[in-house]
């Protein structure tokens, strides 16, 4: 504890001598920290760029007048409040927030009910990999190639939430007193002790939800019910003209991705090609726009390279491609 105290005093100084200078020249101490995550870069931000510190201080004044406290907390406050005074306000409002649990968050709290706001965990699947990983609650998820996901407890308003962009299956442990809900998009999928599929990179104008087991209900943003899937259904949404489509859909094809296939049932070569870039970062360019719409059918495994897929595909249907290898960012594949 008090080693964060002193790493918050030393930037709330370095930020003081930056802002008093006026010549626009940098610690690289503090630089370092400010580039450390975006939290620091918005916290910079906030300090060096607005009123914000002086709003936070007029809160904090508030609850302290508010809170009735032990001598020894007392105590406390008196302490750290002339530590807080040996700098500028705005170095104050950063000591402040970034001892937030610690020192401060100590003679903060008071006996009132406090919103507190979990730690969000992060995960992510990079390109031609798959991530499968467990949540405390021993929800079980699948994390497609070229995707992420974010998780955090709502415990004030009992719900677990997580935002997704790209594809995951979940097979979700059921809490009826904290139901899950997953946000994509423009749409909520709220689980009832379910096995679903949500694929949502971005980028596609669709996001489609399939279900396993149980049943799951699809929000709208504002939490307006739009439809209630039972097992079997796919329900697919097109964000640019506002439809949903409710359809029946083969398990196996769905979830084959995460035992390392791709079942393709006479889909879309656009659509087939968008998916095979997620996985092997390559960008597909159709020189001959009227081949996006050719269907195919087949099952190629994700071991499988490249190379292989594309002289398969020319084998088997009326395609051609080059490759093009580029210096910098991903290779281009013309489809023609």
């Amino acid at each position: 504890m008090q080693e964060r105290i002193e790493i918050s005093l030393r930037i709330a100084h370095l930020i003081e001598d930056f802002m008093q200078s006026g010549d626009g020249l940098m610690n690289p101490e503090l630089k370092e920290w400010i580039e450390e995550s975006d939290a620091n870069r918005e916290l910079f931000a906030r300090i060096t760029k607005g009123n914000d510190w002086q709003e936070k201080l007029a809160r904090l004044d508030r609850m302290q007048k508010a809170t009735s406290w032990s001598d020894l907390q007392r105590k406390r406050k008196r302490d750290v409040r002339k530590l807080w005074m040996r700098t500028v306000q705005f170095a104050a409002v950063l000591v402040f927030t970034l001892l937030v649990g610690g020192v401060a968050g100590y003679f903060i709290s008071s006996q009132k009910s406090q919103q507190i706001e979990l730690a969000v965990q992060r995960y992510s699947s990079m390109k031609g990999s798959i991530s499968v990983f467990e949540l405390p609650d021993s929800t079980k998820i699948w994390l497609n190639s070229d995707s992420e996901i974010s998780y955090s407890e709502d415990l004030k308003n009992k719900r677990r939430l997580v935002s997704l962009k790209g594809e995951a299956y979940f097979e979700v442990t059921h809490r009826e007193d904290c139901p899950m809900e997953v946000s994509v998009g423009q749409l909520v999928i709220r689980d009832l002790g379910t096995s679903f599929n949500i694929k949502a990179y971005p980028g596609s104008p669709v996001v489609e939800t399939s279900l396993m087991e149980g049943k799951v209900d699809i929000l709208s943003e504002r939490g307006k019910s739009i439809v209630a899937l039972e097992p079997g259904e796919i329900a697919r949404f097109d964000s640019n003209n506002k439809t949903m489509d409710v359809s029946t859909f083969s398990p196996h094809i769905v979830s084959a991705w995460k035992d390392g296939k791709f079942v393709i049932r006479d889909q879309r070569m656009e659509d087939i090609f968008s998916e095979l870039s997620h996985w092997y970062n390559v960008k597909f360019i159709f020189e001959n726009p009227d081949l996006k719409d050719f269907r195919y059918t087949g099952i190629i495994r994700k071991s499988t390279t490249v190379e292989h897929v594309l002289k398969m595909l020319k084998e088997t249907t009326h395609i051609n491609y080059r490759i093009k290898d580029m210096p910098s960012g991903m290779d281009e594949v013309v489809i023609y």
